[in-house]
């Protein structure tokens, strides 16, 4: 690997590579210099005021003791550091410990590591443009194009690791529709930027760890429902199963600015959290189909009506698949009429699955018609 080309010491560079082996400030002169030491005694001098004559000399002489103990570790990190630097690149590290020799995992266990940090950051980016349990295929177009523009940096020693760099500053488009419209009519143009993109999902892992401590392991699904306004999504909580499956593991956020200022933040996972997101990925699934507009004909095969209430409830049977309808007094008449007279019964509204059973609450339109029915069920239904 060639070595990094000489450049002058940074001082947040320099600290950043410092806190990434593991250093921490002892002492030092208030104003001058920090004395920063590691696990293992070493030490080493941090000026910290760039005013005095010898600031340069020493900030340099800490990069090389660095670089020096770690070799190419410290190398690659320099290099990453100074990529996010030049281009604001914001950083994910996604961390997995391993039973096998440090910086080892199973074929299998990495792949699908590195497919659930892909699978969470393109879910982040569909819940920046809109706040679904389920997102599916919508929003593919800001998904794809903020992973086209992310990179991948070498892992590290130690635990499994990833690391995802994604432009702070750089604009996407929330829709194919405003990307084609940009160049002729940018006010037209919706956007969000890429450190934006990265908010939401820190905001998501942020109510997500929250929800696993405060109640100790007893999460219900139900307590993660109420987290999709935070981003919180199926797609994101599938891919932390699959991070925290079976071992102790890790998100890191790491973001800056060009005054060379951000925030790091960290959650930490255990492998009895995989199975409690399993169940709310289950139940954020089931609860994943947006009412749909349909049209759907058979044999009315219940009626049901009480007189004390205005409740007035039908079931359509067409081949096996059943469809309860709440309907008014006026089509309550009419269902009832076809059932007598033998015909079917067609239907169109918002389907919607509550339990078990499948429901057309508000229909727009109830009509007798003959069997087989004059229409199609629009969209095919699949109960």
């Amino acid at each position: 690997m060639n070595d990094l080309p000489a450049e002058p010491a940074d001082f947040a560079t320099v600290t950043a590579l410092l806190r990434h082996f593991s250093w921490a400030p002892l002492d030092g002169s208030p104003g001058r210099y920090e004395v920063w030491g590691s696990a293992t005694g070493d030490e080493v001098l941090l000026p910290i005021n760039p005013e005095n004559a010898d600031y340069d000399r020493l900030l340099s002489a800490a990069q090389r003791a660095l670089t020096s103990k770690y070799g190419s570790a410290a190398t690659e990190v320099l290099g990453a550091l100074r990529t996010q630097i030049n281009q604001l690149l914001d950083s994910t590290q996604w961390l997995k410990e391993t039973r096998l020799e440090a910086g080892l995992i199973s074929w299998e266990e990495g792949e699908g590591l590195f497919l659930a940090a892909r699978a969470a950051l393109v879910a982040s980016a569909k819940s920046t443009r809109e706040r679904r349990p389920y997102h599916g295929n919508a929003s593919a177009h800001i998904g794809r194009r903020f992973l086209e523009s992310s990179l991948m940096g070498q892992t590290e020693v130690g635990s499994f690791i990833i690391n995802a760099y994604t432009p702070s500053n750089a604009r996407f488009h929330l829709t194919k529709a405003s990307e084609d419209v940009a160049s002729s009519a940018p006010r037209k143009a919706e956007t969000v930027s890429g450190r934006t993109i990265l908010n939401t999902m820190t905001e998501a892992m942020s109510s997500i760890h929250s929800t696993l401590r405060s109640s100790r392991h007893k999460s219900s699904p139900e307590d993660f429902l109420e987290l999709v306004d935070n981003g919180v999504s199926y797609e994101l909580l599938k891919a932390l199963v699959e991070i925290t499956h079976g071992a102790d593991s890790a998100v890191k956020v790491s973001q800056r600015d060009p005054n060379n200022l951000g925030r790091k933040v960290e959650f930490d996972f255990s492998p009895t959290d995989s199975p409690i997101l399993a169940r709310a990925a289950t139940r954020f699934a089931e609860g994943s189909q947006a009412p749909k507009q349909v049209t759907f004909a058979g044999e009315v095969t219940l009626l049901s009506h009480s007189s004390t209430t205005a409740a007035h409830v039908v079931r359509i049977d067409m081949d096996g698949r059943k469809v309860r309808v709440r309907l008014n007094a006026t089509e309550y008449k009419v269902a009832y009429d076809a059932h007598g007279d033998e015909r079917w019964l067609s239907v169109r509204g918002k389907l919607e699955k509550d339990g078990n059973n499948y429901w057309i609450n508000k229909p727009t339109e109830v009509k007798a018609v003959d069997a087989p029915p004059q229409v199609e069920q629009t969209p095919p239904l699949e109960l």
